[in-house]
Order: structure tokens, then C-alpha cells, then sequence
């Protein structure tokens, strides 16, 4: 099958190519050109490969001549322990609001501040199912969520439901 801009081979022209990656002979759109346009309908296919291969060969390189350690070190940081007085504060605060029926809230983050709320001890943290992009606090039987502006959905653990919903 001939593409509508494929060109008929000629190695006497200056646009006349040989993929240094596969080896196979093409002719260039323009001369910077050098690794074939598509294989296996993906475009800059041999490029990409090409590019990962000698990038995997540097890093061999730099190992084998001791240019990296083998080992990275990441670096330290510190973690503030959460005290159970901290943990005792939270569920008051969180006790005290007027859940719906339902057994959820929706919340302005500065009432919660002002409470006391340290947004920063937390006791877990995970992402929604259906969006991994998104993410809950939980504070002891509660989960807190970022909602609309300034305010955050806080439900109980019981109520998992709305997890589903986002």
C-alpha cells in the first residue's frame, strides 16, 4: 500500500535516507530528517528506540566507570508524629459538626481552621478509586475531601459511597 505522500526512492537524491536504527532506506521530507518517519503505524518509531538504547547504554557506561553510585540517597524528611492529645482534638472538632441525614457535610476551610484543624496531621491519605489524581484525608473515623472553593466534604467511615460518586 503507497502512502498519499510517500516518494518514490531515488539515491541519488539528497533526501534519499537510510534509517541508521533499522536499516531500512526512505525519502526524507526535509533534510533533518534521518530515522523513518513511522513504523508499524507509530510515528518516529525507530527515533524513539534509538534514542532509549543509547541512553541505556550511557547509564551502563557511567556505572561501569564508577561515574554514579549504584545506590541513591534520598533525601530525609522529617515527619511530625501525631500525638494522641493532637488525634483526641480532631475527633471533637469533627464530632461536634452537624452532619446531614446522610452522614456528610460540606464545610468552609476556615471554620475548620479556626476550630483547630491541623490539615497537616493527618492519619492516612488515599486517592479515589475512579481518579487516582484525587485525594482524601483521614481523620480517624472521618474522610475529608476538597470540595468547591473553600470548602471540604467530610463524611464517616461508614459512608463510602460518595467515594464511588467522584
Amino acid at each position: 500500500m503507497i502512502k498519499k505522500n510517500a516518494r518514490k526512492i531515488d539515491e541519488t537524491n539528497e533526501y534519499y535516507r537510510v534509517c541508521p536504527y533499522c536499516q531500512t532506506a526512505f525519502m526524507a521530507i526535509h533534510l533533518s530528517r534521518w530515522y523513518c518517519p513511522e513504523k508499524h503505524g507509530i510515528r518516529n518509531y525507530c527515533l524513539n528506540r534509538h534514542k532509549t538504547k543509547i541512553k541505556n547504554q550511557k547509564l551502563e557506561f557511567e556505572y561501569e566507570m564508577g561515574l554514579k553510585p549504584d545506590v541513591v540517597e534520598l533525601p530525609k524528611v522529617e515527619v511530625e508524629v501525631i500525638g494522641e492529645d493532637i488525634r483526641q482534638k480532631h475527633k471533637q472538632i469533627l464530632d461536634a459538626l452537624p452532619f446531614r441525614r446522610d452522614g456528610t457535610i460540606e464545610i468552609e476551610v476556615e471554620f475548620l481552621e479556626q476550630k483547630g484543624l491541623n490539615f497537616n496531621a493527618y492519619d492516612s491519605r488515599g486517592s479515589l478509586p475512579n481518579h487516582p489524581n484525587l485525594f482524601y484525608l483521614e481523620y480517624g473515623d472521618y474522610y475529608l475531601m476538597w470540595s468547591s472553593g473553600k470548602k471540604i466534604f467530610i463524611t464517616n467511615q461508614n459512608n463510602t459511597l460518595w467515594m464511588q460518586n467522584y
